[in-house]
This record gives C-alpha cells, structure tokens and sequence, in this order.
C-alpha cells in the first residue's frame, strides 16, 4: 500500500531578506498522523556544502540543518495511555508552527519524519519536507561622517552634517540624519533621496551632543554611520524670538519635520541650560500655535507625527492638557 504523507507548506514570503532583519517563519502541516514528528531547521551556505555535517549514524537528522526549535510528536490514544502522554490523538491532525529567526542566507526545511503508530501501522512510514531558500540583501556600506563648523552654540550656529556617498547597488539610497537626546531618544534632522547633507541648528547636551547617518537603500535594508560628538556652548536664549517666527512659519506651512525639529531642539536646550524665561515664552506660544493648526488637513493627513510631537512634549513634561 502506497505510504500517506502529511501535505507540508511554508507560508509565502520574500525571499530576499535584509541584512540585520528578524524574519518570521510559518509552517503548516495537514494530514499530520500519529507518531509524526514535525520540525523545522536552518542550513546556511556553509553547513549545505559541508559533507562532513550530512547524514550519519549519530545525527538522524543533520541533512536537514539546524534546529530552529523542538520537534514536535503526534502520538496516538494508545500510546499516549501506555506512555502517559498528554498530545494524543487518534486521526489525523492539521499542526502550524511559527519561529522568528535572524535574516541570512541558507535554506528552512519543514520536516515530517512518520514512523509506525498503533493505529495506522506502518502505513503512513517515511519523510516529506517542504522548503525555502534565502538570499540577504546587505545593508549599504556607510561613508565618513563630517560637520562644520568644528564648534559653536546651541540654537544658534548653523551646523552643516555631511557624509560621504554610500556604497549599495539597491538605490536609489535614503541618508537620514539624527542627533541624540538627554533622554536616549533620537532627533530626526532631515531624510533625502541621494543627498548627502543637512544644515540645521542643534540642541544643547550637556555632554556633547551625538550626531550620525542613517543610509537606506530602495529594499529598506538600513545601516548607520559611526557617531561624531558635538560640545556645543549652550547660550544665552537670544534667539527665542527668531525660533518662535520661525515655528509659525513652519504651523503655517504644515511642515512637520521641521516643526519637530526646532521644538525639540529648543525645548531640550532651554531644559538643560535650565533658562526658564525662554522656555516659558517659547511653550507658552508653541500650545497656542499648536490650538490653532488645521486639524482637517494638517493634523489629518500627519496625524501620526502629530501624535508623536504630543508624545514627546508630555514626557519632556509640557502640560499639553489644554490642547484637549
């Protein structure tokens, strides 16, 4: 009698996988009958072309790769009274596994390997596999970071950040520049396709302030240069009147990124330098600005930014309350 083996599927997906990413992986079995085992394993490119890992007698299973988790066993009613089991059953069953692993090149083999059971016999013996094979896009190779000029003061000196053209075939390239907050967070200055500069004002830290780029290529495989510190001075809150025109301009014009930018910077500099005149004056007009944004067109069609910015301003301790 012809053996009956599980119908074994791994569910759709890219085959290109980005450098750095996690991929998730799903399987499915059907028809899966007792004493089956299911499993799922990796083989790099290493581990496939070395004929020393294939099968031998102490490794059942080694053609098949690394395990990427546990096999599981189908058991049968009577074997699970005689073994004291707790997964039983008497038919046959549909099983789907799913596991997160690290994006590389290789091969995944879903695997089912059926032995005897007492309730189909032998019937149902042997090994089906289902498989996919990976390929890695890697991340763009990241250029030399520069700023000018070499020093400054917060909220005032115009800094330019540039970078050196990445290397990656998969362009057009996305070169995203961020400075570091107090707080661990990020600021995003300005995102460009195929521009390797920004020029921006900068925020006060009182141990320097990080800066570096972030460079993307068209299959969202990403990587960031190394950081250059900034020792900024941190000023005197001059220019308060200036940021407070240019955030209206900036309302006015719903350009988010730069409103985020700028309020951030000035809230952050005028936190750390602790110039509570300044920051009065400056929030106390940014909540009025904000009550007065076009919430059917700006805020609608950035509402995720926007909420974010709120976000932000709470934790920065901001009472935001009368926006509400």
């Amino acid at each position: 009698m012809e053996s009956i083996l599980p119908i074994l599927q791994i569910s759709p997906m890219q085959r290109l996988l980005n450098e750095g990413s996690v991929v998730s992986i799903t399987a499915t079995g059907s028809n899966v009958s007792p004493a089956c085992s299911l499993g799922l394993y990796f083989a790099s490119e290493e581990y496939i072309s070395n004929t020393v890992l294939m099968i031998n007698d102490t490794c059942e299973n080694c053609q098949h790769g690394e395990e990427l988790l546990e096999s599981l066993t189908i058991h049968s009613l009577e074997e699970n009274f005689l073994n004291e089991l707790t997964d039983f059953s008497n038919d046959t069953e549909r099983r789907q596994i799913t596991v997160d692993m690290d994006a590389a090149v290789g091969r995944v083999r879903f695997v089912a390997d059926c032995g005897c059971s007492l309730t189909y016999g032998c019937d149902r013996e042997g090994t089906a596999y289902a498989e996919i094979n990976f390929d890695l896009n890697e991340s763009p190779k990241t250029g030399e970071v520069m700023v000018s000029p070499n020093s400054g003061t917060a909220l005032e000196t115009v800094y330019r950040i540039s970078t050196t053209a990445a290397s990656d075939p998969q362009g057009p390239l996305r070169y995203s520049f961020y400075c570091g907050l107090s707080n661990k967070d990020a600021l995003l200055l300005g995102s460009y396709m195929e521009h390797l500069a920004v020029e921006t004002l900068l925020p006060y830290i009182e141990d320097g302030i990080t800066v570096w780029v972030e460079v993307c290529d068209s299959l969202g495989a990403c990587s960031s240069s190394n950081e250059q510190v900034i020792h900024l001075s941190p000023g005197t809150g001059r220019t308060v009147s200036t940021l407070i025109n240019d955030m209206h301009a900036y309302v006015d014009r719903c350009e988010m990124l730069m409103l985020r930018r700028l309020i951030v910077s000035a809230i952050e500099t005028y936190t750390n330098t602790k110039q509570t005149e300044p920051l009065s004056n400056f929030t106390t007009t940014l909540l009025g600005e904000l009550r007065n944004m076009d919430e059917n067109h700006c805020i609608a069609d950035n509402y995720d930014q926007f909420s974010a910015l709120l976000h932000w301003l709470n934790s920065a301790g901001v009472d935001i309350g009368s926006l509400y």
